[in-house]
């Protein structure tokens, strides 16, 4: 493979290709590399390009609906990166330690969902349940949890539980406050400043927005910024396909932004919902 000197940029290369949305060279290229380096003699630095080759071959198998093959690339992942880990507990690097345990809360959610995807719900459950282990206050898997409940079933029973459980989390988030009982973002911070509503003189309070602030609850934090969701709902009335990766995906963007910027929307608004 072209680049296979130096693995970690072909890495780059990969999530290169899945941010263009050219999943099938992104695919070919990360099933290579991995299976070029777990068939290879590693040290330390290989042993991490390879959790790092295996997580992006798992993302776009699931981004082209390919839920068998995710599933098995996902279990491959996750016995690299218990080696990973283990190299990191030894090293006595906390903060590594920390970073490492994070991404594997969010390989363990992308595992739930392609479960969730082929209808095993006892197997989407238990993965969730061990990302929930982890971090206990992690929005996205609670909310997945739920949401591979009602996918599968059909309904929320037996369910309540763990809808009781988010309402917790909700209420020790930082970024969620309550005001009269009823769930909202937190107030304005010092950044905020008067403005006008786009094309209007009407005076608003605008509260800029920078990478790694906090998004809305419903968005999942920044976890959801730059992922894409595009359904026919003529033909698909309950959004259970996903059309990003085909062409329709790029001329819904490119309306998008657009829209946006006949409406003369705030520059961060395109960073928000990962247009820049």
């Amino acid at each position: 493979m072209f680049g296979m000197d130096d693995p970690a940029k072909v890495v780059v290369q990969i999530r290169s290709y899945i941010e263009e949305g050219r999943y099938e060279i992104a695919e070919v290229m990360a099933q290579e590399l991995s299976t070029h380096l777990l068939h290879s003699k590693r040290d330390i630095h290989l042993d991490t390009v390879l959790v790092s080759a295996l997580r992006e071959w798992v993302r776009v198998l699931h981004l082209r609906g390919q839920y068998p093959e995710a599933n098995s690339a996902a279990r491959r992942l996750a016995k690299a990166r218990k080696v990973r880990i283990k190299q990191v507990v030894t090293s006595g690097d906390e903060d590594s330690l920390i970073a490492e345990k994070t991404l594997e809360v969010e390989d363990l959610i992308l595992h739930g969902r392609i479960e969730s995807e082929r209808s095993r719900l006892r197997s989407s459950i238990s993965l969730f349940n061990r990302a929930i282990r982890i971090d206990g206050d992690h929005l996205e898997a609670r909310l997945s949890k739920i949401g591979s409940r009602w996918r599968i079933r059909g309904s929320l029973k037996g369910g309540k539980r763990d809808a009781l459980q988010l309402l917790n989390a909700l209420d020790r988030s930082s970024g969620v406050e309550r005001i009269n009982g009823i769930m909202g973002m937190p107030p304005p911070d010092q950044r905020a400043y008067l403005d006008t509503m786009p094309g209007t003189d009407i005076p608003v309070l605008r509260q800029p927005f920078e990478i790694g602030d906090q998004m809305p609850i419903w968005a999942f934090g920044d976890r959801s910024v730059g992922k894409h969701y595009l359904f026919d709902i003529t033909t698909d009335p309950d959004e259970q396909e996903n059309r990003i990766g085909e062409k329709t995906e790029s001329d819904m963007i490119e309306l998008l932004r657009v829209a946006l910027t006949e409406l003369e929307a705030p520059y961060d608004q395109f960073e928000r919902i990962g247009l820049r």
